[in-house]
């Protein structure tokens, strides 16, 4: 099904609850019914690295701090929004710091370990203007135009949710069934009817789950490489 605002799918799931739509519609009902829509928005999100919800970031490091020049705008879910980050034409995903490293110990140049950063640590703070999510050790790695960090990244539309006439990019069918779901066993709905709506939502979601799942992928990056063999000739 087509994505729509926010403000189209309020209406759709009230008249999927079967009420008017309109100024008739109880205000309480619709802010409710709003807060449902996103609350089921964020429980699909987080179910797949959905293609049309990431993309990749190109970023440069400041080369004293560990941070990136530039912040990342639309993550929801901070850090976890973050599915890898490569090294210039590295397939490779750079590895998280461990605790068992002491990462004051590492010097040179060359990026090595990612590590999330605490909400404290965020030099920014945790506003919409945009987060900087982590930081590269050492501190003192630089990077270039050459060799950039690329960041592989699940972001959301700006003003998402806070501006209605924001697209929701996601099936409509499938978030309408879920908030309406939720809104229907917080009412006291016939259980009968909240049942109809929880599986609708459940196999609209599976659907989708299918689709992406049995996308054609090539699952080893080495396939990639055009210096790696992959066919055989017969030598003369």
């Amino acid at each position: 099904m087509a994505f729509y605002s926010h403000s189209d799918l309020i209406q759709r799931t009230v008249i999927r609850l079967r009420q008017v739509a309109g100024p008739s519609t109880q205000l309480y009902a619709e802010d409710a019914i709003g807060m449902l829509i996103e609350e089921t928005y964020e429980l699909v999100r987080s179910r797949r690295w959905w293609d049309n919800l990431t993309k990749w970031e190109t970023r440069q490091l400041d080369g004293t701090t560990g941070l990136c020049t530039a912040e990342f705008v639309g993550t929801r879910e901070g850090f976890r929004d973050v599915d890898r980050i490569c090294y210039g034409s590295n397939s490779t995903a750079l590895p998280l710091l461990s605790s068992n490293i002491n990462p004051y110990r590492l010097t040179g140049t060359s990026p090595r370990y990612v590590e999330p950063l605490h909400a404290s640590d965020d030099v920014q703070g945790w506003a919409p203007a945009g987060q900087n999510l982590f930081r590269v050790w050492p501190l003192t790695a630089v990077t270039s135009t050459a060799y950039p960090l690329r960041i592989h990244i699940r972001l959301d539309p700006v003003d998402l949710f806070t501006d209605p006439s924001v697209t929701v990019p996601f099936d409509a069918s499938c978030i309408i069934n879920g908030a309406a779901a939720k809104y229907a066993a917080d009412d006291g709905t016939n259980p009968a009817t909240v049942t109809m709506l929880q599986q609708a939502f459940e196999n609209r979601l599976q659907q989708l789950e299918q689709q992406h799942d049995s996308a054609k992928l090539i699952l080893d990056p080495r396939m990639n490489d055009p210096s790696i063999l992959n066919e055989w000739a017969e030598s003369r």
